[in-house]
């Protein structure tokens, strides 16, 4: 009889332990998602690369690392020759969609003022360390944060 609770016992740990795993895992997944993102974007960008190298490897007669380097370098001026040529237009429209946002909000904020409903979420609003402005405020004004981000990094 000894032996029957012993091993009941043990089950019962036994599934508890596995109970609570399975409950941990998708935690676990939901709080380091980002680490299995950047796992799976580092697996598409070498991916990427191997497809590059593919034809330089047919070609040359040099080591893979070799072939991997010369396409990772191209895929890089790649990048930055379309950033040259269309960064002018997407700074634009960011900016433009920026003013967008901003102005949104004003309106937002000026339909809230005129209700009491509004003028109750505003004040709850400006009671806490929430602010609808302070989370769209900083992206409306690109070149302040980028001359912060210089100032801070140098």
């Amino acid at each position: 009889m000894q032996q029957a609770q012993e091993l009941s016992y043990r089950l019962f740990v036994g599934f508890g332990a596995l109970a609570v795993g399975v409950a941990l895992v998708p935690v676990l997944i939901w709080q380091l998602g980002w680490i299995l993102i950047l796992g799976f974007a580092a697996i598409l960008i070498a991916i990427f690369l191997h497809v590059v190298a593919e034809p330089l490897k047919r070609w040359t007669n040099l080591p893979v690392w070799v072939d991997l380097l010369i396409a990772g370098f191209i895929v890089l001026a790649l990048v930055a020759l379309g950033g040259w040529i269309f960064g002018t237009q997407l700074s634009a429209e960011f900016s433009d969609v920026t003013n967008r946002v901003h102005a949104g909000l004003q309106e937002l904020q000026e339909i809230l003022h005129k209700s009491p409903t509004g003028e109750f979420i505003l004040s709850r609003l400006k009671s806490t360390s929430f602010s609808i402005s302070g989370i769209f405020g900083a992206s409306s004004r690109p070149s302040s944060r980028r001359s912060r981000l210089w100032s801070s990094s140098s």
